[in-house]
């Protein structure tokens, strides 16, 4: 499969490069020097269709957390290597071979591939706590070096979680970038954010809302790397990536759908949008920073 540039793995996930802003969005993606190829993750039990239509034929029906390439963007539907499968089924994932060496203890680090297994302790029948999906967030506190595995020991910002294997999980450094005159505005009606700095538009993205938002102008007053949501799933929720609190809301990204921009409202936080855009605004608004909703 042929590399992919930033840019299409943007536009995999409905993100918007506007124009004149292309050397500074070069840097929307975390750290990864290269892209090897674009995947997506299997949401749910994932249906794949011989053609981009819902009345199409059935030809493979795949297991949740299953990681298949992404071939082509095409409007709800991705194209995939024997088929076709709905936008909304899959979260796309960008996998790198680029390794990070670790460092001291404690740490914080994200999921690089489908999800990462947290269990009550070091084994693999231990009981399940979460499953925490790609782009998720946790704090390392501790570690456990084995002859086969090494073993994570896992927090939030608040509380214990449980262990992981160290495989699932790349570390991570939400280093703030120097930006001018920075404003994000939310739009209700479009279900839509577009980040400004010096008043021009420089990115825009899809959001879902996990409940009403009232008009108004607020101001970021906090930020956590990692917390945890009440979802339909009692395993996940864990992890929530790079929370943003505004007023009495909260913006952070959500792993576990990709129904971004649609009218849906579902559980998690205020504002969902994917775990790329959540860790790229958590690095370019600071405390203070101004956030229109409208």
């Amino acid at each position: 499969m042929s590399h992919l540039s930033r840019r299409e793995f943007l536009k995999s996930s409905g993100i918007a490069v506007l124009a004149g802003t292309v050397g500074r969005l070069s840097l929307m993606l975390p750290s990864a020097p290269q892209i090897d190829a674009l995947y997506g993750r299997a949401l749910s039990v994932l249906t794949v269709y011989d053609s981009p239509s819902p009345s199409a034929v059935v030809i493979n029906r795949l297991f949740p957390d299953s990681v298949v390439p992404i071939i082509d963007t095409l409007s709800d539907w991705y194209q995939l290597a024997n088929g076709y499968a709905k936008r909304s089924d899959i979260q796309p994932m960008m996998l790198t071979n680029h390794t990070v060496p670790t460092p001291q203890l404690p740490f914080w680090a994200e999921v690089g591939g489908a999800v990462a297994i947290v269990r009550g302790w070091c084994a693999a029948d231990a009981p399940l706590v979460a499953r925490i999906g790609h782009g998720g967030v946790a704090q390392v506190v501790d570690m456990l070096l084995g002859e086969q595995h090494t073993w994570y020991a896992l927090a939030d910002e608040d509380t214990f979680l449980g262990w992981s294997s160290a495989s699932a999980w790349i570390p991570v450094e939400a280093a703030p970038f120097e930006m001018d005159s920075v404003q994000l505005h939310i739009d209700i009606a479009t279900r839509e954010i577009q980040f400004l700095e010096n008043h021009q538009p420089v990115m825009r993205a899809p959001i879902m809302l996990g409940r009403g938002l009232a008009a108004g102008n607020y101001a970021v007053h906090r930020r956590k790397h990692s917390v945890k949501y009440s979802l339909d799933d009692a395993s996940k929720g864990y992890g929530v990536p790079w929370r943003i609190d505004f007023g009495e809301y909260s913006l952070a990204g959500a792993y576990w759908h990709n129904d971004f921009g649609t009218d849906k409202i579902l559980p998690g936080p205020d504002v969902q949008v994917a775990p790329a855009v959540a860790r790229w605004l958590y690095e370019r608004l600071p405390e203070n920073s101004l956030i229109v909703v409208r």
